[in-house]
């Protein structure tokens, strides 16, 4: 499996359509890649809290459009990172993983909401189901961001049989050394790939940490960006996931203490 992570720039000096427009063109570029991984709220930013309500759309608006479209065009899937979703019961950071015939294949609403230095717990209402989704290229559980720090979460979706972690951030520079140790950790205690894209720039006097990285199952990072706007391509092969867990017993090896 070829993965393209874009570590997208977040700016205060491009509006919501500029910044779509930005990131459709990065993944033009893009050639021979079977999934594409984009950043946390990268469209208004993570940190643009008096901008969620009024920039919200639902998964029938132009941000989810436009990705349906262009995955359609390349044949590749896209999980686009997440977007302010609108709905009757209120607003969500939603992730949206969409395949190359241009159709929704899974959402995650993020369960475990910032609240420290953040107003995210605030102007949005918290997820409530674990997403797990089989594709033609892979099983992947679908996290984001702070959701790192909640390992159960992660053993719940290993359990449900995920090859890898797909994790969209907004990770911020001054905590980036916790980013680090928590993606390798998420893959090493499930034996598991995990593909993490973080934002770079900066919004709102907040400077994001970047270090997009791939881990594969035995904790290595196998791929990574440091601070700037960058694409990271690599190419993966989830029989690891197998070949760890045939070699090591760690995970027919639990006990449950419940």
């Amino acid at each position: 499996m070829k993965v393209s992570v874009i570590q997208a720039e977040i700016t205060d000096t491009r509006n919501k359509s500029e910044q779509l427009a930005y990131v459709l063109n990065q993944i033009d570029t893009i050639g021979g890649i079977d999934l594409v991984v984009l950043p946390e709220i990268w469209n208004v930013g993570f940190f643009s809290f008096d901008l969620y309500h009024s920039e919200a759309e639902d998964l029938d608006g132009p941000a989810v459009s436009a990705f349906k479209e262009i995955a359609e065009k390349k044949s590749i899937h896209i999980h686009m990172g997440s977007i302010i979703e609108k709905q009757e019961q209120g607003f969500f950071n939603t992730s949206v993983l969409i395949g190359p015939k241009g159709e929704i294949l899974a959402t995650y609403r993020k369960i475990h909401l910032f609240g420290f230095e953040s107003r995210e717990n605030h102007v949005l209402c918290p997820g409530e189901n674990i997403t797990v989704v089989s594709t033609e290229i892979g099983r992947f559980g679908l996290a984001t961001c702070y959701d790192l720090r909640f390992p159960e979460q992660f053993r719940i979706m290993m359990k449900q049989g995920v090859q890898a972690f797909l994790i969209p951030s907004a990770w911020p520079m001054p905590r980036i050394a916790h980013w680090n140790v928590l993606n390798r950790s998420r893959s090493l205690e499930n034996l598991c790939f995990t593909i993490a894209c973080n934002c770079a720039g900066i919004s709102h006097g907040n400077e994001f940490g970047g270090n997009s990285m791939i881990v594969n199952p035995l904790g290595e990072i196998t791929g990574y960006l440091q601070e700037k706007p960058g694409i990271l391509n690599q190419e993966i092969n989830l029989g690891e996931v197998d070949e760890a867990r045939n070699k090591y017993p760690f995970i027919a090896d639990m006990v449950n203490l419940e």
